[in-house]
C-alpha cells in the first residue's frame, strides 16, 4: 500500500497548533513539526541500540521538502551500517572545529560584546565610540 507523501504545499499551509507540537508525517520516519511559536522543522525519528532517537534536520522552508527527504535518506544509510546519525553529525562537527575551519560561538557575554562590536559597533559614523 502506497504512504501519503506531504506535498511543499501542505508543508507551507500548515496551520500551527495551539498548544502542544504537532507531527505531520511524511512516511519513513520523516516527520515536519509544527509548534505553538509558529516555527516548522524537519525531524527524523529512529530507533538505534533500543532508544528513540530525534534527529532535527533543519527549519522549514530554509530546508526544503526535497532536501529533507534526502538527508533523511543519508540518515537511514548510516543506521543500515550500523552508525547513529547523531553520533556521526557530532564527531563531524567536532572534526571540523579541530581543524579550526567552524568558528565556536562566543563563550561568554564579554566574547559576545566583542564580536559585536567588531562587526557592527564600529561600522558606525563615531566608530563606536558612543557604545
Amino acid at each position: 500500500m502506497a504512504e501519503k507523501l506531504l506535498s511543499d504545499r501542505q508543508c507551507a499551509t500548515a496551520k500551527k497548533p495551539l498548544t502542544r507540537e504537532t507531527l505531520l508525517a511524511d512516511g519513513n520516519n520523516l516527520y515536519l513539526r509544527l509548534r505553538s511559536s509558529g516555527s516548522r522543522d524537519w525531524l527524523f525519528i529512529y530507533r538505534h541500540a533500543g532508544s528513540r532517537r530525534k534527529l532535527g534536520l533543519g527549519p522549514y522552508p530554509t530546508v526544503s521538502l526535497a532536501i529533507a527527504r534526502q538527508k533523511a535518506q543519508e540518515a537511514r544509510i548510516l543506521l543500515q551500517q550500523g552508525i547513529d546519525p547523531q553520533v556521526q553529525r557530532q564527531a563531524e562537527t567536532e572534526a571540523l572545529i579541530a581543524e579550526g575551519t567552524v568558528p565556536l560561538a562566543p563563550q561568554t557575554i564579554n566574547d559576545l560584546y566583542n564580536e559585536w562590536f567588531s562587526a557592527q559597533a564600529s561600522k558606525r559614523k563615531d566608530e563606536g565610540a558612543a557604545v
